[in-house]
């Protein structure tokens, strides 16, 4: 999908587009983007992109809701999302930082 602005309007055109909220990339990123978003009056658009759902997915119970390049989010408490905290678990590594950083 390519977005594509209307020339008549210039570099107000250009300035609308430049304008849409940016995801951070990870799963509770998306999440908790989306739910923000959701309370703006507004707001109609959130970037992101799609390669990385399969991802976001392996750390979930339960996948996101995607169909048609839009995110259909649950209406559970908190976030909507549960986390896999196996998959967490399993996905961990340890950082050995060096004892002289202060």
């Amino acid at each position: 999908m390519f977005l594509r602005f209307d020339t008549d309007e210039g570099i107000t055109g250009w300035g609308k587009g430049s304008s849409f909220p940016h995801n951070a990339q990870g799963t509770l990123q998306i999440v908790s983007g989306a739910q923000l978003c959701m309370t703006l009056p507004n707001f109609y658009r959130l970037e992101h992109a799609m390669t990385h759902i399969s991802g976001y997915n392996r750390f979930l119970t339960e996948p996101l809701n995607f169909h048609d390049g839009k995110l259909t989010l649950a209406d559970n408490t908190g976030l909507g999302v549960e986390m896999d905290a196996d998959e967490i678990e399993r996905s961990s590594i340890e950082i050995k930082w060096p004892e002289n950083l202060n």
